[in-house]
């Protein structure tokens, strides 16, 4: 639908914002010498809009979107290896084996990551072909406007017919009805999702080259900085400050994992959710609240809203194919 001259500027108004207040990338893109750099105050921001043309302006937001669905995988990625590299007597072997690993990923399509965080099978027969491709420069472009378009248009009439509204308290709405709507991969080529798994995985790959380099820490040490300020500073991870933007999977998949190797069973979510409440794994930080004797509600660090009993259990079912149907017994 064609936009009115209030509504475009008001448009462009909001991309302005959105470019001004987001955050450097941590490492470059694919598209960082194709598109200009972010602009990080308002009055350079609507200049460069200013100068673009409407279509040059969806290219450059598209792109962005893109970029940030990629920061989701690698922060997803690199966040999962944090236990295991928090556990290892050498992370910096840990890590030289990782990479090698991505090398058997990237060029054979061969999944061997020790991070807990699965990457899609689907794609890991053409993983290596495409990334041949991006690494010597000969692909087409696989971000399409249009593509993008159709499914905003599909998943905005859905929810209308739905009366669905975005802005209310997402707990309140019908678990169902979120999970039938419109899937991006429906309307939008493989290629698309194809080049950002990969893009996370080249991110994740340069995390580990700093920890071969400079190894790994989890906690500041002031004193320790001090003796070190003439060596090479080692990678340093603040826990409570690492920003997880995948909704929770790791962290509920984790300790799913952990909770496996520690009593060689899978548990129920009922289980989980009082395994993660009580003893969450290294690398996850989770507050509880209890109704008496019961688990009432997580908050996971990156999950905007605490999830209860009935959210969390949507979620296992959802995250490990209803290995789990049991009712909840309280």
């Amino acid at each position: 639908m064609k936009k009115t001259d209030d509504q475009q500027n008001a448009y462009i108004d909001a991309l302005v914002h959105i470019e001004a207040s987001f955050n450097d990338l941590e490492w470059p893109s694919l598209f960082s010498n194709l598109i200009e750099p972010r602009k990080k105050d308002l009055l350079s921001a609507r200049a460069l809009y200013d100068s673009l043309t409407n279509e040059e302006i969806e290219k450059r937001f598209a792109i962005h979107r893109w970029e940030a669905k990629a920061v989701n995988i690698y922060e997803s990625l690199m966040g999962c290896s944090l236990m295991p590299l928090g556990k290892s007597i050498d992370p910096r072997l840990w890590a030289k084996k990782e990479t090698i690993n991505i090398g058997l990923l990237l060029n054979k399509g061969e999944n061997l990551l020790m991070t807990h965080r699965d990457l899609s099978d689907e794609y890991l027969e053409e993983i290596p072909g495409f990334y041949n491709k991006l690494l010597i420069g000969e692909w087409e472009s696989f971000i399409s406007i249009d593509e993008i378009s159709r499914f905003q248009g599909a998943e905005s009439k859905y929810l209308k017919d739905h009366n669905v509204d975005t802005e209310d308290n997402l707990m309140n709405i019908d678990f169902n009805i979120l999970m039938a709507s419109p899937k991006m991969e429906s309307f939008i080529n493989r290629l698309y999702f194809i080049a950002m798994e990969i893009q996370a995985i080249v991110w994740y790959r340069e995390f580990l080259k700093e920890v071969m380099c400079n190894g790994i820490t989890f906690y500041n040490d002031s004193h320790s900085e001090k003796e070190q300020k003439n060596q090479s500073k080692r990678k340093y991870i603040n826990i409570k400050e690492l920003q997880r933007t995948n909704n929770g999977y790791e962290a509920i998949k984790a300790n799913f994992d952990a909770f496996i190797v520690k009593n060689d069973r899978m548990p129920s979510w009922a289980e989980l959710m009082n395994y993660m409440a009580s003893s969450p794994i290294h690398g996850f930080i989770v507050d509880a609240k209890y109704k008496g004797e019961l688990v009432s509600e997580l908050l996971i660090e990156g999950v905007e809203k605490p999830l209860d009993r009935d959210a969390f259990r949507n979620r296992y079912n959802r995250y490990f194919k209803k290995t789990d149907i049991k009712a909840d017994i309280k």
